[in-house]
């Protein structure tokens, strides 16, 4: 296999100071040298980059396989043919009973409601070739409404109901029209606070395959008219919806596959002007990767306090660090699952959808990521001589401050593999901590349920508050927690919650919502487990 030369060069890279243990790994055109290098160097993968080793100091999670507990060991298999990049996973309350309820996007849509201490058996919504699907109330009548992204002639809603508790059959969805196929739908507060639009992330190659915003007709409900966000060839894998650039406005990063050979990594804006045109500003900002992007994390990865990014790789997952008004890749962070646990030094690991999450509630984020491989063989693989793993376990990158992670995965004493796509991270027995349900290619489904010890702060929205780019700050002291309230995913979306470990040292915790408003919460107590909701009706600025 030849060196494939990137088409666009790397930006400067950020070191972390070094406060473990440091491997220094080389595998493929990087064997035998030591230290980062850049795809000029002849290294795509930057397989050659430290990785921190696993301290003493950090305690392991305490996860558990909760698969068969809850009732997701016998679901079905998909059809065979099924799109192998097909496996989106939300998590959301579809039938207003209090607890979060699953979906799951593969090949068919099906839901599972949950029921006191596990899911009940679900229910197929009658929804062919999906492969993605998020949650929101877009025609605002206080249900959840399901956005389905298909490898079809069309895009789906789903509306919701109260058909979802009775059992009752969906009514007819809304048909999407674009060019195939999809890789997600995400409902923003893009142009105005209150009124929701649709961002579709078009998987497709050519020109014509634009990622596209659906921007609802004022005179006709549940009617969308098209506008194109971009002209780039690549296909997006992946975004994320959030303010970026500070300019008051929603913006959308859109990360894409085979960015090394073909487009990079797209940061749509509107500049300020809520009714412009859209602009790409990747370039700008220094976000524009050109790596096999699967998917996008949204967070403060670093604690000082601006939002940063996780992008998910092929053979090392990107950290992009802010630094003022730009992003630069940081190297040696201990961030990026090169290769699953134990395996031979030419296998590389293939990473898809991920999330920041406090697993072991210390009030420091951390990172869950799934990995897997490709059945069929077919992948490009930018990185010579290796092969991409077809089972990889899950990442558990526990951080243990100044953006330094270490992945706990081998401490935890879980064995099971599998080829992850979807990954949502959710509360969903209501203890108090996230738990974090896996979809492989094979249709099967891993949960890991979370007993983590201490004590919890979570923050919800309140009725009628749309989460998607809103942003949760937590200050604890010397700990700042700061991540996306309505997170999303690669080919879905995360619990419209965030869960925090609280301190006694707590002192402010606000939440800033699409347009700038800014809710202020406090608690009585800075011990135990205990829930806030976050009212954007009394936003004060």
């Amino acid at each position: 296999m030849s060196v494939i030369k990137a088409r666009h060069a790397r930006r400067p890279r950020l070191g972390v100071a070094a406060g473990l243990l440091v491997i220094a790994v080389a595998i493929g055109a990087g064997a035998g040298r030591f230290g980062p290098t850049s795809r000029a160097d002849g290294d795509p993968g930057r397989l050659t980059d430290a990785v921190w080793s696993a301290s003493s100091e950090v305690p392991d999670p305490e996860l558990s396989d909760a698969t068969t507990a809850w009732a997701l060991d016998d679901r079905p298999r998909p059809p065979a043919g099924l799109d192998e990049l097909a496996g989106g996973l939300a998590s959301v309350d579809l039938d207003l009973d209090g607890d979060l309820d699953l979906v799951v996007a593969q090949g068919s849509v099906d839901i599972y409601l949950w029921r006191t201490d596990g899911f009940a058996t679900p229910r197929s919504l009658g929804i062919s070739r999906a492969t993605a699907v998020t949650a929101a109330d877009v025609d605002r009548d206080g249900w959840p409404d399901l956005l389905v992204a298909r490898n079809g002639e069309y895009d789906a809603v789903i509306w919701g109901g109260e058909w979802i508790g009775t059992g009752s059959p969906p009514g007819e969805p809304t048909e999407l029209a674009g060019t195939q196929p999809s890789a997600g739908l995400i409902a923003a507060e893009l142009s105005s606070v209150g009124a929701l639009e649709i961002v579709r992330l078009g998987r497709g190659a050519g020109a014509e395959a634009h990622d596209i915003v659906w921007t609802a007709d004022p005179g006709e409900p549940r009617t969308f008219v098209p506008t194109p966000l971009g002209n780039g060839e690549g296909p997006t894998m992946a975004g994320e919806v959030a303010d970026i650039d500070g300019d008051g406005l929603l913006d959308v990063w859109a990360t894409r596959d085979v960015g090394w050979d073909l487009d990079p990594d797209s940061l749509y804006s509107r500049r300020g002007d809520p009714t412009g045109p859209w602009f790409d500003i990747a370039a700008e900002l220094g976000a524009d990767l050109a790596i096999d992007g699967m998917g996008v994390t949204i967070a403060d990865l670093d604690g000082d306090g601006s939002l940063d990014a996780y992008v998910s790789d092929l053979g090392d997952n990107e950290v992009l660090l802010r630094d003022g008004d730009q992003f630069v890749v940081a190297a040696d962070t201990g961030a990026a699952r090169i290769r699953p646990p134990g395996t031979a030094m030419t296998i590389v690991s293939s990473s898809w959808a991920s999330g920041a999450t406090d697993v072991n509630l210390d009030g420091r984020l951390d990172l869950v990521v799934a990995n897997g491989g490709f059945a069929s063989g077919k992948v490009r693989n930018k990185i010579p001589g290796t092969t991409v793993a077809l089972v990889d376990p899950p990442a558990v990158l526990v951080g243990i401050g100044g953006g330094r992670y270490v992945d706990v995965w081998p401490r935890i004493g879980l064995t099971w593999n599998s080829a992850s796509r979807g990954l949502t991270i959710a509360d969903f027995d209501a203890d108090g901590d996230d738990d974090y349900v896996f979809l492989s290619v094979d249709g099967s489904l891993d949960a890991l349920r979370n007993d983590a010890a201490g004590s919890s702060v979570t923050i919800a929205p309140g009725a009628g508050c749309h989460p998607v780019g809103a942003v949760v700050t937590v200050d604890q002291g010397s700990i700042s927690t700061r991540m996306l309230l309505g997170a999303n995913t690669y080919n879905g979306a995360h619990s419209p919650a965030v869960v925090v470990g609280m301190l006694p040292t707590i002192s402010d915790i606000t939440v800033v919502w699409p347009g700038g408003h800014l809710s202020r919460l406090s608690s009585q107590r800075t011990s135990g487990r205990i829930r806030l909701t976050a009212d954007c009706a009394d936003s004060t600025d």
